[in-house]
């Protein structure tokens, strides 16, 4: 990081929230059944990690957006992603 960006971020930003693969994975799964929208994975960030956050705090009635970007997505990072999540599903059931 450099000099500017982490005196800006240390200014504004509050707090970290780091994701797995697998919560990536789910991101971008959700995101597909709820928009149809297909997110590259740095893409997802967003939504994995407001996810996470949300569960972690216990927020519930509240209205959150996660900027996403990108459909850098090929057929095998998709395969990828869609046994990932499918696998993490099993895992919870």
């Amino acid at each position: 990081v450099g000099k500017e960006t982490f005196r800006i971020c240390n200014k504004l930003v509050d707090d970290m929230v780091t994701v797995t693969t697998d919560q990536i994975c789910e991101a971008i799964k959700l995101s597909y059944n709820d928009a149809r929208v297909v997110l590259e994975p740095a893409g997802a960030l967003g939504v994995a990690g407001m996810k996470k956050y949300i569960e972690e705090q216990g927020i519930t009635g509240k209205t959150f957006v996660a900027i996403t970007s990108g459909a850098n997505m090929d057929f095998a990072r998709l395969r990828f992603v869609s046994e990932r999540s499918d696998a993490s599903e099993r895992m919870l059931a």
